[in-house]
């Protein structure tokens, strides 16, 4: 029997506050069965809503996202409370955006990021082709080291940074072809290869999940595909070793953790009260 998961948010006061919004949700690979208030349901502004999922949800891997619709406009949902439930272990998180950041991210009420460094795939929707090991070269048909993960998925399919970082490089290189290297923290850098255009270019700052160019057959290919290589301290590493058990991103920095510490404050009263609420409306 398949494990699941509750994800619960409780709405600040907020600036959806007037109105009536059509809810819907933006979700990963785990199926959404059961929402409260119902998927694209018209609400007046619900203090609390529950979505329900077939199957685990990891904290800091999973990206959810919940998106207000009034009339032809959306925005997304950012200033709330969340709880997920997994078997029974619940761990609560708060959107934060600290100042002059240009967004926010999920913290525990504690201060510690809720997103990982690393997203566990430069590619949704794909499916891994070669990994990182010995292999015959499909082009000089000689047995060497593959030093990266190949995804395989159509042209044109977006690819997006694993994490925050720097490019480091955005143009052509040899059997890369069409190639974005993108320096992050802790001297690490990551490589996406054979891409069909470039969105980025070098010097750039981009943020986890941005788009830096998309699927494609350029240098040394024999179709469309994704080569993604980890490399720490120049050091070539097995990709899907690395993103899987990368650390939290960082934590809220001390410049804004007096503002973080009055928010986390406040959602712990909601928390709570919400909790008697549902309490007494069991009773």
């Amino acid at each position: 029997m398949k494990s699941s998961s509750v994800f619960r948010s409780f709405a600040l006061v907020l600036a959806i506050a007037a109105g009536q919004f059509s809810l819907q949700v933006a979700r990963a690979h785990a199926a959404l069965q059961q929402s409260t208030p119902a998927a694209n349901a018209v609400v007046a502004s619900p203090s609390q809503i529950d979505l329900v999922f077939n199957e685990t949800l990891i904290p800091r891997a999973s990206r959810l996202k919940l998106v207000m619709k009034h009339g032809s406009s959306t925005m997304p949902i950012e200033n709330f409370t969340t709880e997920i439930v997994n078997n029974g272990k619940t761990h609560q998180a708060v959107w934060f955006q600290e100042p002059n950041a240009a967004k926010g991210a999920y913290y525990t009420l504690d201060g510690e990021s809720m997103r990982r460094a690393y997203l566990t795939s430069p590619v949704e929707f794909s499916r891994v082709t070669s990994g990182f090991k010995m292999r015959l070269h499909p082009i000089l048909q000689t047995w060497r080291a593959h030093l990266g993960t190949d995804f395989a998925a159509p042209t044109g399919t977006a690819v997006r940074t694993v994490g925050d970082g720097v490019v480091e490089f955005a143009g052509v290189q040899n059997g890369y072809g069409n190639v974005v290297f993108v320096k992050h923290r802790n001297q690490h850098v990551t490589v996406y290869a054979h891409l069909s255009r470039i969105d980025v270019r070098q010097g750039q700052s981009i943020e986890q999940g941005q788009t830096l160019g998309a699927v494609g057959a350029t240098g040394w290919a024999t179709g469309p595909h994704l080569h993604f290589e980890f490399r720490v301290n120049g050091e070539h590493q097995d990709p899907m070793t690395i993103v899987a058990q990368s650390e939290a991103a960082a934590p809220v920095s001390a410049a804004a953790r007096p503002a973080f510490d009055r928010l986390a404050a406040n959602m712990r009263l909601q928390l709570n009260a919400a909790a008697l609420i549902e309490q007494a409306s069991a009773d």
